[in-house]
């Protein structure tokens, strides 16, 4: 299983990723992939997957502290915290399917109503929708105020709304400490990519096989996590597919109980 992991840590014909393009790729060939590795999350991330040295005492490397940054400045793809709380970058080719489960209800008038957006939550919207991309510094500033000076108030509103898939990072400052900059998710991503989004059960279902594709097998538990279900929940839709011969059970050396994979991954 870990030889298998390691080789999702290079591009599909096993070239290293060096540059900011072989990151896009990487990216797109993935769906999704962490910034920094995960020991409860076993997925690629880009600082694994860059063959450079991290930084000591860290987990990240030079080139991933700047594509966090890089490359959702450009809209090469989206990054932000949307599962979990950690940092993950999202192919606009699977972020369609992201969107249409985790995304605003109904718009974010909706998402206000339909989930009880909190006023703390709704300011920092309001702010981001009239002047985003707006950085974190002048974000702190124009709300400061507001929250009594609890800046961690502001990070749980900006991660709340991440989570929600509302807004991004729209590119930061890489000099010193990173500054990332947000924007609304509906003007970071292409022209027309939310226009047509697929079904829940279809969004599931590319999420769920690109999740197994990338951590090559994983339990319940992780299944349940990245899609935001119980487990009980996760089960049924695991078995389903199962049946359907497009994922399978397998018994891993040296660990304890069942792991589902896809069905393709062991033919050989």
């Amino acid at each position: 299983m870990n030889l298998r992991r390691a080789g999702r840590l290079a591009l599909a014909n096993g070239e290293p990723i060096i540059s900011d393009d072989e990151a896009v790729r990487y990216i797109d060939e993935r769906g999704f992939v962490l910034l920094v590795p995960s020991p409860d999350m076993p997925l690629p991330s880009l600082s694994a997957a860059d063959p450079r040295p991290a930084w000591e005492g860290y987990t990240i490397t030079d080139a991933a502290w700047q594509w966090k940054e890089v490359l959702p400045g450009r809209k090469q793809c989206a990054y932000g915290k949307f599962i979990r709380n950690r940092g993950v970058f999202i192919s606009w080719r699977l972020f369609p399917a992201f969107y249409a489960i985790f995304g605003p209800v109904d718009g974010m008038e909706g998402e206000y109503a339909a989930r009880s957006m909190s006023p703390q939550e709704r300011m920092v919207l309001d702010i981001i929708q009239a002047e985003g991309p707006i950085d974190t510094r002048a974000l702190w500033r124009e709300t400061r105020p507001f929250f009594g000076g609890n800046r961690k108030a502001l990070v749980q509103a900006l991660t709340t709304l991440q989570d929600r898939f509302i807004i991004t990072v729209a590119g930061g400052e890489l000099d010193g400490w990173s500054l990332h900059s947000w924007d609304l998710v509906t003007r970071q991503t292409p022209e027309g990519l939310l226009d047509k989004l697929p079904s829940a059960d279809e969004a599931t279902r590319l999420i769920l096989l690109q999740l197994l594709e990338n951590a090559v097998c994983c339990t319940t538990a992780l299944a349940a996590s990245v899609l935001r279900l119980n487990r009980g929940a996760a089960r049924a839709i695991l078995e389903k597919y199962a049946t359907a011969g497009l994922i399978t059970q397998v018994r891993i050396s040296g660990e304890t109980g069942l792991f589902w994979s896809l069905a393709q991954e062991w033919a050989d």
